[in-house]
């Protein structure tokens, strides 16, 4: 195998081969005009829509306009056989224009301009449909038979003689058409053999014209009666894979696509494709005024993000669906109110405080009985009944619903049965039926499995846990709490970067809080601790890229390199774009921002594309830190009622309940809750790492005061990722030549302590002490920061850092560029000592849509040993003061955590209440 620097140099050659290749490809030939992308439409109303994909031929339908999405605002040109043809006003919609076109008669070509007057038209070509008065002569008979018929036999013998009908047609389309109207007679009856058998012939004889539209519609009902009520699962998802990837931009036939892969990819756990796929499909039913598509797509969308902890969000975008049927009492109407309740029961069992489910689910039970909607939608209210009930602590009533739930149906379908059986487990447990408890636990774990369900298999071996403990089989209780943990890694794993994979995992704490509790009440704190520490650091291991890329195989690295390029490539675009904007004219403004807005949003899903191959077929590492022989572990982890803390060092580890501790009391109450437990510990300690989780991530333990100083006035005190040494850092490197120091100072001009007092005096002293190599980057922009920063040893920037919202954290860099987490999480690599002096820099992103991460620890996890910065906005020239220590200090220390400790405390003593403490230094 070949060393980790000789891989490190491949990688970094095939990256720039590959820019070459890219740049070669995207270059317009020498002496020719650049090319344009010819414009892009999505367009509604075709009766059919025939292939080939890239060439597409609407069948008009008549008497019906066809309806327009232009991706670009201003005027739009319109012609229908070659010439002008007027039309409405374009109404501006979802970041483009909407138009609503009345087709002459017997139209054949249609063309559109819009925006750049060097951009190739759209053209659409146009066909009237032979085939519709047969399709009409058959409509008529069909309702005509069925209508007279007064009986059961009779409708049969209507439903044979339109199958006779079906195989005496001559025109495939007709025979498309009889099949399909049987299929959806036979799924609307509930025959859903029956239904399955005509939609197969349907697509075939779809297939055999062309027909992409009618095919993907039969072949997502198909997909709807084999996944949802046949419980078909390997066919359904085979069928959706044999489907076109798009239908040229029409849109009935994508909205339809994404929606049944985003439905299907919900169910099996991709939580990626789900999230991806239902939001596309909100977007093109938005464009198009399509309020019961969308409210369908984005109503699931909700529930997503609520199973991914993002509850606010969900609360905001369930609650807009909500008001928009107010008033309203059919079964859409009564759905849409159950999956609101389902999204609050949802919220309580996370423990949070939410809107009273139970009035919205009795009003929901009401209109499904009142409407006779389908027995699938009340079986699932009356268990969210059950769940709620069950939740408020009435068992009993909890019980009384499942039992009408049984009364609806014996065997509901598996999607179903998943809380049901759960349900009947709870309330089992509640009762005292411990061993039938962890038998229906049991038995949800083998659904789960057979429908790839991981939230449920979670949830199975948590529920198992806890019956086993109640039954007093506590090793089997720990064996079922250790599989909960497993089912949690491959959980978190399946997240999108973008989402936070911290607040999906913070949904279903429970389980490592119950399981910890348990290990303390053994007594086994050494096993405990291992535990906390896998939770505290699970999240993180997923996004340490250059730890896990070792455990790739070629073709997967190659996956990695080319997705990472292309998130690159894109960048630099988007650098370029940002560098030139000052150059529009105030009327392009407008439009080359909402451009850029769309390339960020596309930057992230291309981060996301990336890391799925590190995610793909394997859990990210679980190896933790290896702990120095010469410091402190102090580890601080939630349980179900309070904290523990854990002191690990070379003779062992010791635990403590701390019970409830509010982070925000006084640094004196503080010191004694977290500190004094292990007090016999922390004065025999020089060096102290803090692994600290949750809410006690943002208390600043080296400035709580000890023994009438502050704690790292006796120690030096650093905090721990727990991510094991990568043994390749640039501080280990072997070449004698003086290492590299890359200064970059106040890019943007605007601090005056950076660039007028900090870094000159750091790069002077470095110089002078001929131990370094300088190099600075002024007015550096973010490609020009991206290039530098494999070679050398350390880097310091002092600049602004932005944490805007708490949800997006970058360094600004010039001509408003940023460095921020993705593009940090996705360097070849990084310098092993980074020294952010700027605001924030060690602040996580947090709330619902933040990352969880800061810009210190995507440092690290991108393969930095140690990474310095604030955790607060710090003023300009006391920081640069701290700086200045902070690098004399380093000239006379070998590491970075020495130096600041020394700097820190020699402050400290001359300003207690001083910048000094905003800093933290962060290992790995």
């Amino acid at each position: 195998m070949p060393s980790k620097l000789r891989l490190w140099t491949a990688l970094l050659a095939f990256g720039l081969i590959g820019l070459a290749l890219i740049a070669l490809l995207r270059a317009p030939p020498t002496g020719a005009p650049d090319e344009v992308a010819p414009l892009g439409v999505h367009f509604s109303g075709c009766r059919h829509l025939l292939g080939p994909l890239d060439d597409p031929t609407c069948v008009v339908a008549p008497h019906k306009p066809l309806l327009l999405w232009i991706p670009t605002g201003g005027p739009v040109e319109i012609s229908i056989d070659g010439a002008p043809w007027s039309t409405a006003e374009p109404e501006s919609r979802a970041d483009g224009s909407f138009l609503r076109l009345e087709l002459p008669p017997t139209p054949r070509h249609l063309a559109v301009r819009a925006g750049d007057e060097g951009r190739p038209p759209w053209r659409l070509q146009l066909l009237d449909d032979p085939a519709r008065g047969e399709k009409s002569r058959f409509k008529d008979t069909f309702k005509d038979r069925l209508g007279s018929a007064v009986d059961q036999s009779m409708v049969e013998e209507a439903l044979a003689a339109m199958a006779d009908e079906l195989e005496g047609a001559l025109d495939p389309a007709v025979r498309g058409y009889v099949a399909s109207t049987l299929g959806r007679y036979h799924f609307q009856t509930g025959h859903n053999a029956a239904a399955s058998e005509h939609l197969r012939r349907a697509i075939l004889e779809h297939r055999s014209w062309r027909d992409v539209k009618g095919e993907v519609n039969d072949s997502t009902l198909l997909f709807r009666v084999l996944f949802y009520e046949l419980e078909q699962v390997d066919d359904a998802g085979a069928l959706l894979d044999a489907l076109p990837e798009a239908a040229a931009g029409y849109m009935d036939s994508e909205y339809l696509l994404h929606y049944a892969r985003g439905s299907f990819a919900r169910r099996t756990g991709d939580v990626r494709g789900a999230l991806g796929r239902l939001g596309a499909a909100a977007e093109l039913a938005r464009r198009f005024g399509h309020s019961k598509w969308r409210i369908q797509s984005e109503q699931l969308l909700g529930l997503l993000l609520a199973d991914l902890g993002q509850y606010d969000k969900a609360e905001a975008l369930l609650n807009a669906l909500l008001s928009e049927v107010d008033g309203e009492a059919d079964c859409e109407a009564a759905h849409l109110r159950n999956a609101v309740a389902w999204k609050r029961l949802l919220s309580r069992e996370a423990g949070r405080a939410t809107a009273d489910p139970m009035p919205l689910l009795r009003q929901a039970a009401d209109e499904f009985r009142a409407h006779h909607c389908q027995q699938e939608e009340r079986l699932n209210v009356e268990l969210n009944l059950a769940l709620g009930h069950w939740q408020n602590g009435d068992v009993e009533q909890a019980a009384s619903h499942l039992r009408a739930a049984t009364e609806l149906t014996e065997r509901p379908q598996l999607r179903s049965l998943l809380w049901w059986r759960e349900l009947q487990a709870r309330v089992a447990l509640s009762r005292g039926h411990r061993r039938e408890a962890a038998e229906l636990y049991r038995d949800l774990a083998e659904l789960a499995r057979q429908l790839s369900a991981p939230n449920a298999a979670w949830r199975a071996a948590v529920g198992e846990a806890r019956a086993l403990r109640a039954d007093g089989r506590l090793e089997r209780a720990l064996d079922a709490y250790a599989d909960a943990e497993a089912q949690l890694d491959d959980a978190v794993r399946r997240v999108p970067v973008h989402v936070g994979r911290a607040r999906s995992q913070a949904v279903r704490q429970a389980g490592v809080h119950e399981y910890l509790d348990l290990l303390l009440e053994q007594g086994r704190d050494e096993l405990a601790l291992r535990v906390a520490r896998r939770a505290r650091a699970r999240a993180a291991h997923g996004l340490a890229t250059r730890a896990r890329l070792a455990e790739l195989s070629p073709e997967e690295r190659r996956r990695w390199t080319a997705a990472v390029l292309e998130f690159q490539v894109e960048l630099r675009a988007l650098d370029e774009a940002l560098a030139e904007s000052w150059r529009l004219p105030a009327d392009l403004l407008a439009e080359a921002a909402l451009h850029r807005r769309r390339s960020r949003e596309q930057l992230v899903h291309l981060l996301d594309d990336a890391f799925s191959v590190l995610d793909r077929g394997r859990p990210a590492a679980t190896e933790l830190a290896t702990l120095r022989p010469d410091e402190l572990v102090l580890l601080y982890h939630p349980l179900g009622d309070g904290w523990v803390g854990f002191a690990a060092d070379p003779t062992g580890v010791r635990s403590r309940r701390l019970g409830a501790i509010d982070p925000k009391v006084q640094p004196a109450e503080l010191a004694n809750r977290l500190l004094e437990p292990f007090r016999g510990e922390l004065e025999e300690s020089v060096r102290l790492r803090i692994l600290a989780s949750g809410a006690l991530e943002d208390v600043d333990f080296h400035a709580l005061p000890w023994d009438g100083e502050v704690l790292l006035a006796g120690r030096a005190v650093v905090y721990g990722l727990d991510m094991p040494s990568l043994g390749d850092s640039a501080g280990a490197r072997l070449d004698p030549a003086p290492p590299t120091a890359l200064l970059v100072a106040d890019p943007t001009a605007t601090l005056a302590g950076a660039g007028g007092l900090e870094v000159p005096r750091i790069g002077t002293l470095l110089k002078e002490s001929e131990a370094w190599r300088v190099e600075s980057l002024d007015r550096a922009t973010a490609s020009q920061l991206r290039s530098r920063l494999a070679g050398p040893a350390l880097f310091h920037f002092a600049g602004h850092a932005v944490l805007r919202g708490r949800t997006e954290s970058y360094l600004q860099l010039a001509d408003r560029s940023r460095l921020g987490l993705g593009e940090v999480l996705t360097l070849d690599q990084v310098p092993a000592e980074v020294v952010l002096s700027a605001c924030r820099g060690a602040l996580p992103e947090s709330g619902e849509n933040g990352s969880g991460l800061s810009l210190a620890q995507a440092f690290v996890l991108a393969g930095a040993d140690t990474v310095v910065a604030a955790v607060r906005p710090v003023d300009d020239i006391a920081t640069s003061r701290l700086m200045t220590e902070l690098y004399a200090q380093r000239l006379r220390h070998p590491t970075l955590a020495q130096a600041l400790h020394s700097a820190q405390r020699r402050l400290y003593r001359e300003a207690p209440h001083g910048e000094w403490s905003s800093f933290r230094l962060l290992e790995r």
